[in-house]
């Protein structure tokens, strides 16, 4: 069935019949729609949803439902549309539905291509990334619109079949709220020039995340650390207090046993073997 599936898609491909494209940011919420959904269906139960990226097709939703190994992120809605919820750049790929009924002209797909923001502090810099991921063909450019001082430059890297646009701006440290309010990704389609701007958000950035999870991650080892020394160092003390105590009480007990027996010699009395011992 997905050798057929692919066939098709294929030669859908070659014959020219785009398939819509779905430009989402990493976080956000998509949904995809089916076409030609047949009619009488019991929750979507002749539908099926598959995903195809870098070659390999894996069951999204089939008989009525979802496939809970691929992901807890996926739901259906009544007219059998797949939602994806928190996309991440993992969810780039096409999408293909299909019907089981048959007389089906055959299953429709859909590109979800995904914009990656990130910061990033080096030295005295602030560097902004914004990519784009696309998949089996290159379809968009990008570039970052701001005011103010910055240096941008871009680039793409392909592996295939993955197609990865990145522009990067690279500004001062000492830049207010209203340089980073006003800067956006800008992302051009490049068949249809079609633009999308994507505004830059600092509390949204992965790189802050990332970074106080590394500063949370770092900071709670430490904390372990000395409070293993504080606890070590109350056993140490703890410990020379009894040896100490000891000490003392073994002096006392001696002392009082030597003032016996010079007691007992004083008064002529040889010491017995048990008070020698002593």
């Amino acid at each position: 069935m997905y050798l057929e599936l692919f066939l098709m898609i294929t030669v859908a491909a070659a014959a020219g019949q785009q398939a819509p494209e779905f430009l989402v940011r990493v976080g956000d919420e998509v949904t995809l729609p089916c076409k030609d959904v047949t009619d009488g269906q019991n929750q979507c139960d002749g539908t099926t949803w598959v995903l195809i990226r870098s070659m390999k097709t894996v069951t999204l939703f089939e008989a009525g439902k979802i496939n809970l190994t691929t992901s807890d992120r996926l739901s259906v809605t009544v007219n059998c549309s797949l939602v994806i919820k928190k996309v991440t750049m993992e969810d780039v790929g096409r999408y293909t539905c299909s019907q089981l009924t048959s007389g089906q002209q055959g299953p429709n797909s859909v590109y979800l291509t995904v914009v990656l923001m990130t910061e990033q502090k080096i030295n005295n810099s602030f560097v902004l990334s914004c990519s784009v991921m696309d998949y089996e063909i290159h379809r968009h450019t990008v570039k970052w619109l701001h005011e103010g001082e910055g240096e941008t430059s871009s680039h793409i890297k392909l592996s295939l079949p993955f197609y990865r646009s990145a522009a990067v701006l690279t500004t001062s440290l000492h830049q207010n709220s209203t340089f980073f309010n006003s800067t956006k990704c800008n992302v051009t389609n490049i068949s249809t020039k079609e633009v999308q701007l994507f505004t830059f958000s600092r509390q949204s950035t992965d790189h802050k995340t990332d970074h106080k999870t590394a500063h949370d991650s770092g900071f709670l080892p430490v904390l372990y650390v000395l409070r293993c020394v504080v606890v070590s160092v109350g056993l140490a003390a703890l410990l020379t207090s009894v040896i100490t105590i000891n000490m003392k009480t073994k002096n006392k007990t001696m002392a009082v046993s030597c003032r016996r027996r010079f007691l007992s010699f004083s008064q002529g009395n040889a010491p017995t073997n048990q008070e020698v011992k002593g």
